[in-house]
């Protein structure tokens, strides 16, 4: 994303435990009419997405127990 100039976020973490460890921010700033882009590194829980989606588990509690269910952990065979 960096190399391509496209902003968005990126979330280090578990996504089944949602435990986040960093988040990485690329916008783009401009500068003499070019547009370049910048990282930053932002510690746990500085995101939006993360911000987002404990701000929906506080509304409706039901929506965490229906992903907790759900999400099981699995483990891959690959036979060869």
């Amino acid at each position: 994303m960096l190399m391509n100039s496209i902003p968005g976020e990126i979330a280090w973490m578990n996504a089944l435990t949602m435990e986040h460890w960093r988040s990485y921010c690329i916008d783009l700033i401009l500068i003499g009419g070019i547009w370049f882009p910048s990282l930053k590194v932002k510690g746990a829980g500085e995101t939006c997405f993360i911000k987002r989606l404990e701000q929906t588990f506080e509304k409706s509690p039901e929506i965490k127990e229906q992903i907790t269910e759900k999400a099981r952990p699995l483990q891959l065979s690959l036979n060869f």
